[in-house]
């Protein structure tokens, strides 16, 4: 995202985790731009409902953070929720 300099989810976070060997029963991803630090972006999640919903979900219990600072220096932010099958 940050290379592109655009929001994207790109291909399902189940069908990501699959390909790197983790099968899933349930997934989410919550992205995001514009904040420096992770605890910001949690706040700014958490004042989104359907980002929010994925946070408080209890199912999801495995949890992958990544970040990038594009070209422009804006930061980029990946979130990534799962469960195992």
């Amino acid at each position: 995202m940050a290379w592109q300099g655009r929001l994207d989810h790109g291909s399902p976070p189940s069908q990501r985790l699959r390909s790197m060997g983790y099968r899933t029963s349930i997934a989410a991803e919550n992205i995001g731009v514009g904040p420096r630090d992770e605890n910001t972006m949690v706040a700014t999640w958490m004042q989104s409902p359907p980002h929010r919903a994925n946070l408080v979900n209890g199912r999801l219990r495995d949890a992958g953070l990544a970040w990038a600072i594009a070209a422009n220096g804006q930061t980029y932010w990946a979130l990534i929720l799962a469960a195992p099958r």
